[in-house]
This record gives C-alpha cells, sequence and structure tokens, in this order.
C-alpha cells in the first residue's frame, strides 16, 4: 500500500514541490535593497598615509574627529571581531 503511494505521480510532484518550497524559503534573502549593505570605511592610517590619484588631479584625505551623527554612520574596518572556525 505505501509502495503505491510513493509510485504515484501526483505523489511525487507534491513532494518536488514542496522541496522545492523549502529551498527556495532557505535560500531567499531575508533583507531587501539598501537594508542588506554594510558600508565600511578603509582603516584611518590608510586614508591619513595614501595619496590619492582621481582624474587629473591628487588629493591627501585628513581625519576629523567628531561625534556620531544618528543615520549614516559607516563602520571602519578595523572594528570587524575575527572568528575562527
Amino acid at each position: 500500500m505505501i509502495v503505491d503511494v510513493l509510485k504515484n505521480p501526483v505523489f511525487c510532484y507534491t513532494v518536488s514541490f514542496m522541496l522545492g518550497l523549502a529551498m527556495v524559503v532557505i535560500l531567499a534573502p531575508i533583507c531587501h535593497g539598501k537594508e542588506c549593505m554594510v558600508v565600511r570605511a578603509p582603516p584611518i592610517h590608510e586614508v591619513r598615509d595614501s595619496v590619492y590619484h582621481i582624474a587629473s588631479k591628487c588629493y591627501r584625505f585628513e581625519t576629523v574627529q567628531m561625534d556620531c551623527p544618528a543615520q549614516g554612520v559607516i563602520e571602519a574596518f578595523e572594528n570587524i571581531k575575527k572568528v575562527r572556525l
């Protein structure tokens, strides 16, 4: 009786559909748009000690310490915690 149910094409289509739906739910991204982006700035010493060539001019950036705004803050690379697996 169980073997007959397993050989039924409707059962195979139903199980295949359910497995496909489960894979989509598991693999689909949870965040959308800009929520998925994590913007990180380069380390301060890299910016301060480098000269950048943009178009036909060269630039050297300087850092200025300030209070953090409520929105639009960019995380620094140096704050990343390393995880050993």
